[in-house]
């Protein structure tokens, strides 16, 4: 069953979904998630298929 959330703007004009990097050990840099700013306070990351809930920032931006 899908889920519909209202996005809430964020400062300077950025996009509710921004997306993560992660920095390898060979040093180069590849995206690792996409994570939404809806309005309410919890933040959706998704990664491929896979979509976590988090109350504050995901780990990965902490």
């Amino acid at each position: 069953m899908p889920r519909y959330v209202l996005q809430r703007p964020l400062p300077m004009g950025l996009k509710p979904r921004q997306r993560s990097y992660r920095l390898l050990d060979s040093g180069h840099v590849e995206p690792f998630a996409d994570v939404d700013f809806p309005s309410g306070g919890a933040k959706p990351q998704r990664r491929g298929t896979l979509t976590r809930l988090y109350e504050h920032l995901p780990p990965s931006m902490s």
